[in-house]
């Protein structure tokens, strides 16, 4: 009997199967406790064989969970040293959910990095371009953005980060919340409030917090432009990468001239070059995807 009850255990464990990754660990377990699970059928012989199977059925279990153990732990490993990269193109935005539950929302040509699950202390993601995070509370893992020199420490929820390599500043604007920001090798952080705008000169190293109008920094969300005094170089800019074009300025006198305007309905290129040249001191011309502004004749 004692023989045949071995027998019958040795081809239940059989069944277990382990992955590569633990099998010679399970090696090494497998024969203690088969040697204990023999040692409770021995002291269990006056019961029922019913008991001796659920002494049994619970010895199993443990390798089970010991396997699934090891498995889940070697798993999250290499999830960690997975990292995801999100290559938003021209001409579009995007939205991201984390693994953390946290949203981010990307402009065009923005590039997201993060790992494939958050098994540190940590939360972590670098971004190159422009997003706005809607981050998950979670005391037990602090959220950092971190752009070229800058990292965000977040302990708010609601923020936009402008972070484009080619442009010389980077902007940190804060709508909810609290979020401390600083240079990477600077333990010191700048904390701002929400309507405040963190500004970082990346030639100069130099910086300025400063109460600003949220709707101008994130109203690209919902396709709207708010244009405040703002030089047309830098305007510029945003409409090539929301509309996936390139803009030819003819001098240096119109990249420098200033514009206020909003465009809040959804205009297109079209429509709203057609509004800023409405003065006549300049013209422009579209060619496919390559738009020319110039000099009015009129005032030549």
């Amino acid at each position: 009997m004692k023989d045949l009850e071995d027998k019958k255990l040795s081809d239940l464990l059989d069944c277990i199967h382990v992955s590569s990754e633990v099998k010679a660990m399970g090696e090494e377990l497998r024969d203690p406790i088969f040697g204990e699970v023999r040692g409770r059928i021995r002291r269990a012989s006056r019961r029922t064989l019913r008991m001796r199977i659920a002494v049994a059925a619970a010895s199993v279990a443990l390798v089970l969970g010991l396997t699934g153990y090891f498995s889940y732990q070697e798993g999250y490993r290499q999830q960690k040293n997975q990292l995801v990269e999100m290559m938003n193109p021209l001409g579009m935005k995007s939205s991201v959910i984390l693994p953390d539950g946290s949203k981010v929302l990307l402009n065009a040509g923005t590039v997201l990095r993060y790992p494939s699950a958050f098994v540190s202390g940590k939360r972590e993601v670098e971004v190159d371009g422009e997003a706005f995070f809607e981050v998950t509370h979670d005391a037990g893992k602090q959220f950092v953005v971190k752009s070229g020199e800058i990292s965000v420490k977040v302990f708010g929820t609601l923020f936009n980060v402008k972070s484009y390599k080619e442009d010389p500043t980077v902007e940190i604007t804060l709508v909810e919340g609290k979020v401390g920001v600083g240079l990477l090798e600077n333990p010191d952080l700048v904390y701002i409030h929400p309507e405040y705008q963190f500004t970082f000169e990346k030639g100069s190293n130099k910086y300025v917090v400063h109460k600003v109008d949220i709707d101008q920094y994130t109203g690209w969300r919902d396709g709207k432009f708010h244009f405040r005094n703002l030089k047309l170089a830098e305007i510029v800019k945003q409409l090539e990468r929301s509309f996936n074009v390139k803009i030819h300025i003819a001098s240096d006198c119109l990249k420098n001239t200033l514009f206020t305007g909003d465009f809040v309905n959804g205009e297109n290129i079209n429509q709203i070059l057609r509004v800023m040249t409405a003065d006549r001191r300049m013209n422009y011309r579209m060619e496919k995807d390559q738009i020319y502004i110039e000099e009015s004749k009129e005032l030549k």
